[in-house]
């Protein structure tokens, strides 16, 4: 039978994880490696996580010693795996994940083994509710696109532009930037792109990773015929208000810029100052249509 892990890193919010985890407990035709990384939740996350399966096999429970961020936890949970030698496939997952039936993990590695040898990631599309998400799949911004894409206008006035059009894809996708909430991988090719950058606390990951695994010459894949839930987690949104998320995604996107695509001084000045710009409009037009609720 496969062996695979599966890193899930929980941040004040034990109850998604313990939902969830039970989810994946009645998964089928697979064995299971449940390493839950507590990224030094404020509450009582790692005594209530410990409490639900401190007793179970294969669920291992990590308390960490610094909320480092989303990439600094799921590190911890790969080199976790990697010592312990629980698994080669992995997959990183948020919390907050419904998965469509009992056999989706053994069918995703099945297919994830019918890639190509130059595979690097793979996802199913991401669904928001009923509808697919339109970032399943993203292309890796040239500057230009990264200067738009801050806008929450001219962002849906160019969508198209950035997305991919895998609503009548069939069968596997080459893609850029797959969603951070849910993809499979292995040990071997964590370890290849050495692991997740530290350096980025939350947002941005994904280009990140998808650098890296151009970099290697390999390709990541999208699945098209398989699709996962993401619901909207509760953390991020009761930790940082609207603004300060958005300045944490600007930081992780200037960094990118400066220490991956190796930008010029004035193009990240501009990059930095149009961004903040854009902040602003998007935080008024959130104010408007909050208005507008309160109305009607």
């Amino acid at each position: 039978m496969t062996s695979v892990s599966i890193v899930i890193v929980n941040y004040n919010n034990y109850n998604d994880t313990i939902e969830y985890v039970k989810q994946l407990l009645i998964q089928k035709n697979i064995l299971l490696h449940i390493v839950i990384v507590d990224n030094a939740s404020k509450n009582l996350s790692f005594s209530k996580l410990k409490e639900a399966f401190g007793d179970t096999e294969n669920i291992y429970i990590i308390k960490s010693i610094k909320n480092g961020g989303y990439s600094y936890g799921n590190n911890l949970g790969l080199h976790f795996i990697e010592m312990n030698k629980l698994s080669n496939f992995v997959i990183i997952s948020n919390n907050d994940i419904e998965l469509v039936n009992e056999n989706f993990i053994s069918e995703f590695v099945l297919k994830y083994n019918q890639l190509p040898k130059n595979k690097g990631f793979a996802s199913p599309v991401m669904y928001n509710g009923a509808l697919p998400s339109s970032v399943a799949a993203r292309k890796l911004p040239n500057y230009l696109d990264e200067l738009l894409r801050s806008s929450i206008l001219l962002n849906k006035i160019l969508n198209k532009k950035f997305d991919y059009d895998f609503i009548k894809s069939n069968g596997s996708l080459k893609v850029d930037c797959l969603p951070g909430s849910f993809f499979l991988g292995t040990i071997e090719l964590f370890h290849l792109i050495n692991y997740f950058d530290e350096n980025v606390f939350l947002f941005g990951e994904e280009k990140i990773l998808a650098f890296k695994i151009k970099q290697k010459q390999l390709q990541n894949y999208l699945i098209c015929d398989m699709k996962f839930i993401h619901n909207t987690s509760t953390s991020i949104s009761q930790t940082y208000n609207l603004k300060e998320r958005y300045l944490i995604g600007l930081k992780s996107r200037i960094y990118f810029w400066k220490n991956y695509i190796k930008l010029s001084k004035p193009k990240l000045f501009i990059l930095k100052y149009i961004s903040i710009l854009f902040i602003y409009e998007n935080l008024l037009i959130m104010m408007f249509k909050n208005a507008l609720l309160k109305r009607n």
